[in-house]
């Protein structure tokens, strides 16, 4: 079986979330490949694409441009140096899948989800374990995460016609999703919302308060502070408003601890914190204990899922 030794450079930005890999033609001459074909691709574990034509630029170069997902899957970074080779999958003929995101729960998907999934992977080769995206679903703006939990049969397999996908509604297990977004080089600072802009609440402001305040902002969330802002102790959430008949009631009876991160923090070990402590937001504080920032857990799934459209 010919095989060949690439170094991993960034997708096209029209590649993304595709499952494409971009050989030049001396590459696929030497593998004996046509566009359109599979490839295995070995790096810190075995994942796999299909074939596209290499720009113009990248003849001879000895590169392989692959995208976010797919350099995850196989545990690659870029720079990285991976084996390459033909495979020939065979068709699935039943897959199961679920949402991949880092708060976990369940997600309610609406009728014939599974015909949208499975047109959108006609074709791709996928493995269980893997993490992919399926073209026009999408979470905050961004790409949505699918975890593959089952093929059959248990290899790399391509979805046909045939295959019979099943979608769970039930969000994958958190260590699957903690693997896959392993994002070592990207810190939380990116992700804030700063000082100036939080919105918070007094201890001594009353419950009445605290309804307007989300009425006025849109938030449901909010931190309280007992002196100042450098001075937080703890969260009220509004819906927790909705059994006290006194809305003169401080806040105060209803207070939330709230996480406190430190500034520096990947954003993989800020998402692992919060979803154990299922919290939606947490305070960025400095190594004096003034506060920096807010970060909400929907900035941290945007952020980790910016990449993908950061790679042009």
């Amino acid at each position: 079986m010919n095989e060949v030794v690439l170094e991993v450079s960034q997708a096209l930005l029209q590649d993304m979330g595709l499952g494409r890999a971009r050989l030049d033609e001396k590459t696929r001459l030497e593998l004996d490949i046509m566009l359109g074909d599979i490839i295995e691709i070995e790096g810190g574990q075995k994942t796999s694409a299909v074939v596209w034509k290499a720009p113009p630029i990248d003849e001879g170069k000895r590169i392989i441009r692959i995208d976010t997902f797919t350099r995850k899957n196989g545990r690659i970074r870029i720079g990285n140096k991976v084996i390459v080779r033909k495979i020939i999958p065979k068709v699935a003929k039943r897959v199961i899948m679920a949402p991949a995101i880092p708060q976990g729960g369940r997600v309610q998907f609406g009728h014939g989800i599974e015909d949208i999934v499975k047109q959108g992977l006609l074709k791709r080769p996928i493995c269980a374990g893997e993490i992919i995206v399926i073209p026009g679903i999408s979470l905050y703006g961004n790409p949505f995460p699918f975890g593959v939990i089952k093929t059959k049969p248990k290899e790399i397999v391509t979805v046909g016609e045939e295959t019979v996908v099943v979608i769970n509604e039930e969000a994958i297990k958190e260590g699957i999703v903690n693997e896959a977004l392993d994002f070592d080089d990207t810190k939380e600072w990116k992700v804030k919302v700063q000082r100036e802009d939080i919105v918070c609440l007094n201890e001594n402001d009353t419950v009445e308060t605290l309804i307007k305040k989300s009425l006025e902002t849109g938030f449901s969330r909010f931190p309280v502070y007992r002196n100042n802002i450098d001075d937080i102790v703890g969260m009220v959430h509004v819906k927790d408003t909705l059994e006290i008949e006194d809305k003169d009631t401080p806040v105060s009876s209803i207070l939330w601890d709230i996480l406190k991160i430190r500034a520096g923090m990947k954003i993989d070990d800020v998402l692992r914190e919060m979803q154990r402590r299922k919290t939606h937001i947490a305070i960025l504080q400095g190594k004096d204990g003034s506060t920096l920032g807010l970060v909400t857990l929907k900035d941290l799934i945007e952020e980790v899922f910016r990449e993908i459209s950061d790679e042009q």
